[in-house]
């Protein structure tokens, strides 16, 4: 093979690579993170959803459904203050990465990401309560299960 046919071949096979990444990339991401019917989360809500999702599966009789109100009723908060906690986190990130260095600047935006932090766990925790207190007994135990799976036991009852 001549180094030209070489050069043309190779240059053939990158626009060909080319045109299929653009391609799967057209194909991928609207999917990833625009809206999808019925309201579905996209980007990185979506995950967190998935987790009720399976929860509510679980649940048994009419609980799912008050459990799926409850998320869909505080979802805009809980997202608005997951919104802010991560604003907060870029900002403690710069607040580190200046030059020169900030320590007073650097503390009180880590200061700041703990208040959004405590006001997002809030947030979901009164969810949490508000979503428990229309569940009966299995219903909540169903809860409390879920919520050992996702975050395993306490310290104390892991094996060492």
């Amino acid at each position: 093979m001549s180094p030209q046919s070489a050069s043309r071949w190779l240059l053939g096979a990158l626009v060909a690579s080319l045109a299929l990444n653009i391609a799967v990339g057209a194909f991928l991401l609207p999917r990833a993170w625009l809206p999808r019917p019925g309201g579905e989360p996209v980007g990185q809500a979506a995950p967190h959803a998935r987790h009720w999702e399976r929860l509510i599966e679980r649940l048994p009789g009419e609980a799912g459904g008050l459990v799926r109100q409850e998320m869909l009723h505080s979802r805009e908060a809980i997202d608005r203050a997951r919104d802010a906690m991560g604003r907060a986190r870029e900002a403690a990130r710069a607040a580190l990465l200046a030059n020169p260095y900030d320590a007073a600047a650097h503390a009180a935006a880590l200061a700041e990401l703990r208040r959004r932090g405590d006001a997002a766990q809030a947030l979901l925790h009164a969810s949490v309560v508000a979503t428990a207190g229309k569940l009966d007994h299995a219903g909540r135990q169903q809860l409390a299960d879920w919520q050992r799976r996702r975050h395993g036991p306490p310290e104390r009852d892991k094996p060492r």
